[in-house]
């Protein structure tokens, strides 16, 4: 009977947990979008966001290769690259981006 009961209690609980759904995250952008975004302000929600992401880009790659990089802590210099980087490149995404300021800060 115990485990009858712990059985219907095991069932009911997981029915309520298939009705969750999932919610898609994205971290990067296109060059174009964030070239966008960046043109309508420094200030607009994906130019300061796209900067951050990178930033933990590259913190992520440095840590991964035990690599310290110098000029890292300012996040306007890695905006500004990353905004460099896009137009030259406009058709890769800010993962890329970040991964070559990465590489130029090693």
């Amino acid at each position: 009977m115990k485990k009858l009961k712990l059985t219907l209690i095991m069932l009911l609980l997981s029915l309520n947990i298939s009705k969750a759904y999932a919610v898609g995250v994205f971290g990067l952008l296109g060059c174009g979008q964030f070239l966008s975004s960046c043109n309508s302000g420094d200030l607009t929600i994906d130019c300061q966001t796209q900067t951050f992401y990178a930033m933990g880009v590259i913190s992520a790659l440095a840590v991964s290769s035990s690599t310290e990089l110098s000029n890292f802590n300012d996040g306007d210099n890695i905006k500004y690259a990353l905004k460099q980087f896009c137009r030259n490149n406009p058709l890769k995404d800010t993962y890329d981006g970040a991964e070559n300021i990465f590489y130029q800060l090693q």
